[in-house]
């Protein structure tokens, strides 16, 4: 039951530093050393388990796959590709509701957090 408790107070401080417009990084690297704490971890086991959790594969993959996002973004905003594929849509489906449908599920055959990432930009 304990547990529970510092879990909520942990997503508690969260949404309130969201609130206060906080950055993401910072509210997620401080909830994290809080909750090491709050959980009885002593520094060097945070710093042991930060160490592994940036120099794990996935997070490397993950960091590569977000990185690629970004740049596939910047591309494609640059050679305005998504103005042309709009345009090419409307010439073929007349219907302005499918074309407004259809990019959205474009979008969303991108492996998440891939698609997420590229529908914020």
């Amino acid at each position: 039951m304990i547990e529970i408790l510092k879990l909520a107070s942990v997503i508690i401080i969260i949404i309130f530093l969201i609130k206060k417009k906080w950055k993401l990084g910072y509210i997620m690297f401080l909830s994290s050393l809080f909750l090491g704490i709050i959980f009885g971890l002593n520094p060097i086991e945070i710093g042991q388990s930060i160490l592994y959790g940036l120099t794990d594969f996935s997070t490397l993959k993950l960091i590569g796959v977000i990185f690629s996002v970004y740049a596939l973004s910047g591309i494609l905003k640059r050679i305005r590709s998504f103005e042309n594929l709009v345009e090419s849509l409307q010439q073929i489906v007349r219907d302005y509701r499918l074309v407004l449908a259809f990019i959205p599920a474009l979008l969303g055959f991108i492996p998440m957090p891939a698609g997420a990432i590229f529908q914020l930009l």
